[in-house]
């Protein structure tokens, strides 16, 4: 009896994730297959061939760091033994959600039961958290990270309630190792707030106890969080738009969509922010039910679990609340662009809610029939609408985002008006089902028998909002026909190139590793420079500065300029030959000296700017570098290492068309050299005339110091636990007696 609800907790993960774990297809839905997958297969693929994790990602971006990138989760505890193992992504992703899926629920059951819930109190909240919609949606829509999160989310807050402040640190940094950095922020603030209002003792040991839970998490994750500040402060996010903070926050239109989804007549399953945000957030009407039971129990705690999900509500609404914009403008948070996040804590505290509810519920019949009375009144309302949906419909359509969305094309009255009476008729069958089981709880019979109907009630409803987010679909071959046509264009050129294409973003990154590299890609934290180096690559007029990220080949549906060589054709895309592309590595025939990206992005728009007219960012007052380098280069790339042997007529500056980063150290003959930032985003190193040898590495730094601070508090943690281990061994107790 006492495993049957950890089975429980298995079983419907491994029903909903099913033809991933056990059967030939993928999840494919949201950032799945141009994200999570490419980068999964791009670290095994390196580990298998370097015996060690890549910092750096050479094919998509021109080169990005990657490890430290804050979009690479393979210093995650399951990551690196499944690669090993020789899991696929596919197979490993959905076996890893199967596995965090019944971690948050399990963990969220031991905890009510350890604050005096009841078994069936305890197993319905963990059902509820498990499967509520903000937690399994987020597994459908490519969010694995997150999922993550939110799975130690029950530990991290029994650990606050009981007073161990370094376990609540620990558990904010597991989910960090796999670069949920954004998770790490908003439970931090919350896990701050919770220890000064609530935690026990007095000024002194609540301070010691942000400290301690602040330092514990900061010492663990220190092997990103160090390098990760680096690279943060060289990303786009270091300069956040000012609607950055606002992108994926919730619309105040958008909170009875929560209650009930597809009310504005989305009908779509979730994929990025729109025009309005589709909703993943439905908690089902039976936890709503009882987590409104649990408030009105009079449970003493339950108003600061009130409170806790309110002022999430309103943070989630981001910029459109005076909280929201304040916090939009701290730094850091002023970079997270999902504020909807702060919904993770209004999904716990309802389930907290709705585990303390149960026991209200069964523990007093008036409480269950008024739940009843409550679910079957929800149903005649919803199915009133379902019978007249046009006034509703028209009501709702009036709304200035579904209007807009309309005037966009992307839906049309009809289409809301269907929408909201599939949903509503739906909803209104799982209400009245709801009040029915309501109902069998206030019957004089065992409580399986009453509480049995119920829970399958809340199981059935809430997996019937969440499965259609999950889309299968049979794992990428391999097989690409505009790679496929590079390749055949290129075979016996021999020297490395790069492709740039049209397509959209995320191809490049699903064709990492086929033999191409990509000027472009997908991630969710580029380089500052590169990003705006790309942006002005792709405008009109720009084939100069293609050439100069030795884009080789573009793909394109054409015309391209004039000279330009049609080399394939992929469908109905052209594959064009830039007969201007220069080599990886090339000399500069003019140096402009320039301070900063602004100074050298106005260089490149400058008319009669030429390819090899290198902009090159310099300290005032220094001697200007040496131009007129000529000479016969041979050029070696790798993920950590690059190598380029050089035979120079005439010294001078020399342009390596790769992604510039201060991690980079150069060698030249053995001896430290600078490397130059060219273009606002590349490389460059100064070469004497002679025959040399250039090579750079990736050196980390601030990665290496990072590393000994984690691996020191690894080591103090360990020996931290196997002391207390062996006191209770020997029966030591708290006050030092045997």
């Amino acid at each position: 009896m006492n495993a049957l609800p950890y089975i429980a907790f298995l079983a419907l993960p491994l029903f909903l994730l099913g033809p991933s774990v056990w059967g030939p297809e993928a999840l494919a839905a949201g950032d799945w297959n141009d994200l999570i997958y490419p980068f999964y297969r791009f670290v095994r693929d390196s580990l298998a061939a370097d015996g060690r994790l890549p910092f750096w990602n050479p094919l998509i971006l021109c080169g990005q760091p990657h490890l430290v990138s804050m979009n690479c989760t393979a210093l995650y505890p399951t990551e690196v033994p499944a690669m090993l193992a020789g899991l696929g992504p596919e197979r490993f992703y959905a076996l890893d959600l199967v596995l965090h899926l019944w971690l948050s629920a399990s963990l969220f059951f031991l905890w009510m039961r350890r604050k005096g819930v009841s078994r069936g109190g305890a197993f319905i909240g963990g059902l509820s958290y498990m499967l509520g919609g903000h937690l399994l949606t987020l597994a459908g829509a490519g969010h694995p990270h997150w999922v993550r999160g939110m799975a130690v989310l029950p530990l991290f807050f029994a650990a606050l309630e009981s007073g161990r402040w370094g376990l609540a640190g620990a558990a904010l940094a597991l989910p960090a190792l796999g670069l949920q950095f954004q998770f790490m922020a908003l439970a931090g603030v919350v896990g701050l707030g919770w220890i000064v209002l609530l935690g026990p003792g007095g000024a002194g040991n609540r301070a010691w106890g942000v400290l301690a839970m602040a330092g514990t998490a900061a010492a663990l994750t220190a092997v990103l969080l160090v390098p990760g500040w680096e690279y943060y402060r060289l990303s786009v996010r270091a300069a956040p738009s000012p609607g950055l903070a606002s992108e994926w926050a919730m619309s105040p239109w958008e909170f009875p969509g929560v209650l009930l989804p597809d009310l504005y007549g989305t009908g779509d399953g979730y994929f990025g922010p729109h025009l309005f945000r589709l909703t993943t957030d439905y908690p089902g009407v039976v936890p709503l039910a009882l987590a409104a039971a649990g408030l009105a129990s009079g449970w003493r705690e339950g108003r600061r679990w009130a409170c806790l999900a309110a002022v999430s509500v309103v943070l989630a609404l981001g910029p459109n609340t005076v909280l929201g914009e304040v916090l939009a403008r701290v730094p850091v948070f002023s970079g997270l662009r999902t504020p909807l996040r702060w919904m993770t804590f209004v999904h716990l505290a309802a389930c907290v809610l709705a585990a303390r509810g149960w026991d209200a519920v069964t523990g007093g019949r008036r409480v269950a029939r008024g739940m009843a009375v409550a679910c079957a009144s929800l149903a005649a309302a919803l199915g009133a609408t379902a019978l007249w949906p046009g006034p509703a419909a028209h009501a709702i359509g009036k709304a200035g985002f579904v209007e807009r969305r309309i005037a966009a094309g992307e839906t049309g009255p009809e289409t809301v008006r269907e929408t909201l009476r599939n949903a509503t008729t739906v909803r209104a069958v799982f209400a009245a089902a709801s009040a029915a089981g309501f109902a069998a709880l206030a019957a004089p019979l065992p409580i399986a028998f009453r509480a049995g109907p119920l829970v399958a009630v809340a199981v059935a409803d809430l997996l019937f909002a969440s499965a259609p987010y999950f889309t299968f679909s049979a794992p990428d071959s391999g097989a690409d026909p505009v790679v496929s046509a590079i390749l055949a264009a290129e075979r016996g050129r021999g020297s490395p190139y790069r492709a740039a294409t049209v397509e959209y973003f995320g191809l490049a990154d699903r064709r990492m590793g086929m033999g191409v590299e990509w000027a472009g890609g997908y991630h969710g934290l580029p380089l500052a420079g590169t990003k705006a180096v790309l942006d002005l690559a792709s405008s009109n007029g720009s084939e100069g500065l293609l050439s100069v990220l030795n884009v080789r080949y573009v793909v394109a549906p054409g015309p391209m300029p004039p000279g330009w060589i049609r080399a394939g054709r992929a469908g109905d895309l052209g594959i064009f030959r830039n007969p201007g592309f220069l080599p990886r590595v090339f000399p500069a025939a003019r140096v402009v000296p320039v301070r900063g990206m602004g100074d050298a992005l106005a260089v490149l728009r400058a008319p009669g700017w030429t390819p090899t007219t290198v902009p090159v960012e310099m300290r005032d007052g220094e001697p200007a570098l040496a131009v007129g380098a000529k000479g016969r280069i041979a050029y070696a790339g790798g993920r950590d290492r690059v190598v380029a042997g050089l035979e120079m007529q005439k010294g001078g500056l020399v342009v390596v068309s790769d992604a510039w980063y201060p991690a980079w150290k150069a060698l030249l003959d053995g001896r430290r050299v600078r490397i130059y930032r060219t273009f606002g985003s590349l490389r460059g190193v100064e070469v004497p005339a002679g025959s040399h040898i250039l090579e750079m590495n990736y050196d980390s730094v601030s990665f290496k110091i990072g590393l000994w601070l984690s691996l020191c508090s690894f080591g103090f943690a360990f020996m931290r636990v196997a002391w207390s281990l062996s006191r209770a061994r020997v029966g030591v107790r708290p006050g030092g007696a045997l």
